[in-house]
């Protein structure tokens, strides 16, 4: 299995058509957008605004921090994005709920978001607020009925069918006509009527959701093969690449693609690279591909093929930010059986590249002793451990366990959140974050600490040597403690320890301490 194969598939459980995904206007002086709003009844909630990268773990290419704000009385919010990652998908996370925003540099987005907000398709006002609303609409929502195995010119009918259905739509609001067909026979007519008035779609908007809606019908190709994959009767049954369900899968359109910033966009790509290998694996060996046979065959082409394939059919630039993402993900991931750093030299240099040498600057030792986080005090055994939890005797105390390797999808984008718990706890809980990685991990753990200006007390625990350290903190085997993120246990007062606590942030220490109790 070649690394790469490897990886593309982790990533995608994933061009263009017809139209291309466009730049900003060349020389575009104002990178920034800014999104502002109000959340009825909110007074008292925390926001946090943060970039959704592609694949887990990765740094924004643009250098974007998740921001925060607790709400006043006012119930308003601000948030300003100094250098947009075109196309790239935000969001707002809540106490629970969650809204996505993709943004454009430029953008001036206002949200209207009341108490049944989750359930309002319109929720978006200004400058970019199109999109937006747009893929709010029910009409888009996934549908997994798609990729159910039937035969590939059922599937075919099914998926083009789909989208069509969505394409009839945005062209419908295009064109600002509430009389078209796909309007009038809507459900949900009225919430089309009001897109259609109050936030009408941009040219760019439009050629940007028609991307979205033609790499969705890629998508829906590659899922729809994972699930033939798992028929037995279809094992040994060839894949015919010229029956209509590959029809939309040609090299004349692969160079008009500009970004993969948008999730359904890259995903389109990965399952034209998938289709691209099926191709190449049929040419190199007379041996038919078939459903059953299909992973193997494309993880046994050569190394790097199908990175050569993107980079000869597809847009510079789409190679440069695949290639980031890619060497992004294994240096945060602390992979390094995926290293792209050679091809990354031959070309020009990218956003990504900018903040890949901030990342590897960081993880320097220099780097780590200049902020403190290099004195042999942080690295705790058991007996370390214990000392530190005895220092907070009599007031309790919340312990962050989190993985350097697992805290790029969880952990990072709460940093601000847990800054503001520590302020609005002070006094009355101490908290303490406790890295729990191998000992090779220690310059990832200060990298992560640095990168997010995450201040704190910050502790690190090796796995090795300490098989059975936290177990009184957890019944989760140590090897798997942290995964997903990060681990949450209260010791109280009386030194009484409580753990696998939820997410404890949106949380006063009195309610945390009650919840243990109950």
């Amino acid at each position: 299995m070649t690394r790469y194969a490897t990886l593309i598939f982790i990533s995608l459980f994933c061009c263009r058509c017809e139209n291309a995904i466009t730049d900003p206007e060349p020389g575009a002086a104002d990178l920034s957008a800014t999104v502002s709003g109000t959340l009825a009844g909110g007074s008292g909630e925390f926001l946090t605004f943060l970039y959704l990268p592609r694949l887990r773990g990765n740094l924004n290419p643009d250098g974007y921090l998740a921001q925060g704000a607790r709400l006043d009385d006012s119930e308003t919010f601000r948030f300003t994005i100094d250098t947009v990652t075109y196309g790239g998908n935000y969001g707002i996370g809540f106490k629970d709920a969650f809204l996505r925003v993709d943004l454009f540099p430029g953008d001036d987005i206002t949200l209207d978001l009341a108490a049944d907000w989750a359930d309002e398709t319109i929720v978006a006002a200004g400058t970019g607020a199109g999109k937006i609303n747009f893929q709010r609409l029910p009409q888009l929502e996934h549908d997994k009925t798609v990729y159910d195995p039937r035969t590939p010119d059922e599937f075919a009918d099914r998926a083009d069918s789909v989208h069509a259905a969505r394409l009839a739509l945005l062209e419908a609001v295009r064109a600002g006509d509430p009389d078209a067909e796909p309007i009038v026979a809507a459900a949900n007519r009225e919430d089309l009527e009001r897109l259609i008035e109050r936030t009408p779609l941009s040219a760019a908007e439009y050629d940007y959701l028609r991307d979205v809606l033609d790499y969705q019908r890629l998508e829906m190709t590659y899922y729809w093969l994972r699930q033939m994959q798992e028929v037995a009767e279809v094992a040994t049954t060839p894949i015919d690449l010229a029956s209509p369900a590959f029809a939309p899968f040609r090299e004349e359109t692969y160079a008009k693609l500009k970004h993969i910033h948008n999730f359904e966009v890259a995903n389109g790509m990965d399952a034209a690279l998938w289709v691209e290998a099926l191709r190449e694996a049929g040419r190199r060996d007379a041996t038919p591909v078939t459903y059953g046979n299909f992973r193997p065959r494309v993880l046994a082409l050569p190394q790097g093929w199908q990175l050569d394939y993107l980079r000869d059919h597809f847009d510079p630039a789409v190679y440069a930010q695949h290639l980031g993402a890619l060497e992004a993900w294994g240096v945060t991931m602390d992979d390094k059986s995926f290293s792209y750093a050679d091809r990354l030299e031959q070309i020009e240099p990218t956003p990504y590249t900018r903040a890949l040498a901030h990342f590897q600057k960081l993880m320097e030792d220099g780097t780590r002793a200049e902020a403190g986080l290099d004195a042999d005090s942080l690295v705790l055994d058991a007996f370390q451990l214990q000392a530190l939890l005895d220092r907070h005797a009599h007031t309790p105390l919340l312990v962050n366990f989190w993985s350097s390797q697992f805290a790029g999808s969880t952990l990072v984008d709460n940093i601000p959140l847990m800054k503001d718990f520590v302020r609005r706890n002070d006094g009355k809980m101490a908290v303490v974050n406790v890295c729990v990685d191998s000992l090779v991990r220690k310059d990832l753990w200060a990298a992560r600490i640095m990168e997010s200006d995450w201040t704190g007390a910050h502790y690190f625990v090796p796995i090795e040597g300490n098989p059975d350290l936290l177990k009184r903190f957890s019944d989760r085997n140590l090897h798997y403690f942290c995964e997903g993120g990060a681990n949450y246990a209260l010791v109280d007062a009386q030194g009484k320890i409580s753990g696998d606590i939820p997410l404890p942030f949106h949380k006063l220490a009195e309610e945390i301490i009650r919840d243990a109790r109950e």
